[in-house]
């Protein structure tokens, strides 16, 4: 007996889990069983299309990074902003998404304390690697592990800080957003190829 068709059923498990994961402390105990219930359907149901909880949140967080990606990808490429300019713009995007910017903290290879998973990590690592261009307009081509570290310190260290202020850890929003900016590029200046892009 195969599957019975349910249009965009994934994405809505996605969504939820992501709604869920996102507005909750970081607990890998979450209710499979409410996530499929709020999609109106079984919890046999999501695990006949994920198998896992660990295969549903490595999908939760493919989805949340392709759609940041793009975006991403878009403003490094084609609009060809200054990397201070593209900062401000990925913090600014972090901090719109909450739910977004909270699941991957929560759930991250890159940044939760409740995941030690190998599979997860070289998963990340090979994500990375897939879009190691998104950056080449300030880095340039660099070999693996340098472009590893860049790529991975630059968006960890700005969604980390979004993670502050989506907490209400810190009030005076404007001038941390600034603050954020200009420390995360500091360490990264001397990688720059060309200082107008900086």
């Amino acid at each position: 007996m195969g599957r019975k068709y349910i249009p965009d059923l994934e994405e809505r498990l996605i969504a939820e889990t992501i709604s869920v994961g996102g507005k909750n402390e970081a607990n890998v105990d979450f209710s499979t069983k409410d996530i499929a219930k709020a999609c109106g359907v079984s919890e046999f149901t999501l695990f006949q299309r994920f198998e896992s909880k660990e295969k549903l949140i490595s999908a939760c967080n493919l989805k949340i990074c392709d759609d940041g990606s793009a975006l991403f990808h878009h403003w490094s490429h084609e609009d060809q902003v200054p990397l201070k300019v593209f900062a401000a713009r990925v913090l600014d995007y972090f901090l719109s998404h909450p739910c977004e910017t909270m699941f991957l903290v929560n759930y991250s290879a890159a940044t939760s304390h409740i995941m030690k998973d190998q599979a997860a990590f070289e998963r990340y690592h090979a994500y990375i690697m897939a879009h190691r261009d998104l950056l080449e307009p300030y880095f340039g081509s660099r070999d693996e592990d340098e472009t590893f570290l860049l790529w991975s310190s630059f968006f960890r260290r700005l969604l980390m800080d979004a993670q502050f202020v989506l907490s209400d850890l810190y009030s005076d929003v404007a001038t941390y957003r600034e603050k954020s900016v200009k420390v995360a590029l500091e360490g990264l200046k001397g990688f720059c190829v060309k200082q107008e892009t900086w």
